[in-house]
């Protein structure tokens, strides 16, 4: 009797083993399965991944590069034009293309303030050449009162040589005059004296 409760309890003993061996089992096949569905699930991403890489590389890292690029080469040859979608990028290459955009807007400014330079030589020429032209002409109008004046001065001259002149030679006809009527005046005075 005892060996055959001790054979029962290792029946017992042997078929909840069994029982918890069999559990076991399906416990860790069913991990297994789960763990090959995980595997295989992570395989397919993987895969996705792997295809998917060369067109995000594409959209994320060369397409706004080769952009950025392109707009460096435009920047380098002088053309200023307006930098488009500069702020949608991200990142180094957002950074990048903020940059090229600063870069622009100084060249602008350059540009901008050399033309106000050049606007600004050209006033101060037409300024000089105005002002040189005024000192010509005012120059000019100073020879032209001074030739006028001279010119009056020498008709005046002429005009006060030419009234002394007439006053000179009224004094000589005067003279003339005087003197013939004293020769008169003498000679009828000696014809009278005669005849007295």
């Amino acid at each position: 009797e005892a060996v055959r409760a001790i054979s029962l309890a290792v029946s017992e003993f042997a078929s909840a083993s069994q029982s918890q061996i069999e559990a076991t089992s399906a416990q860790q096949n069913s991990e297994v399965a789960s763990a090959r569905a995980n595997l295989q699930l992570i395989g397919l991403m993987s895969g996705a991944i792997d295809g998917l890489a060369p067109v995000l590389i594409w959209l994320m890292v060369t397409r706004p590069l080769n952009s950025v690029t392109a707009v460096t080469e435009r920047l380098a040859k002088g053309d200023l034009s307006e930098i488009e979608n500069a702020s949608r990028y991200k990142g180094e290459i957002g950074r990048l293309a903020r940059a090229l955009e600063v870069f622009r807007n100084g060249a602008l400014e350059r540009l901008q303030m050399q033309e106000e330079e050049k606007k600004r030589e050209s006033e101060m020429r037409d300024a000089e050449h105005k002002a040189e032209k005024a000192k010509r002409d005012a120059e000019e109008k100073e020879r032209e009162a001074e030739a006028r004046r001279e010119q009056d001065l020498r008709e005046r001259e002429e005009a006060e040589r030419a009234r002394e002149e007439t006053d000179r030679r009224a004094r000589d006809a005067e003279r003339e005059a005087r003197a013939q009527e004293q020769e008169t005046v003498v000679g009828e005075l000696a014809s009278g004296l005669r005849k007295l």
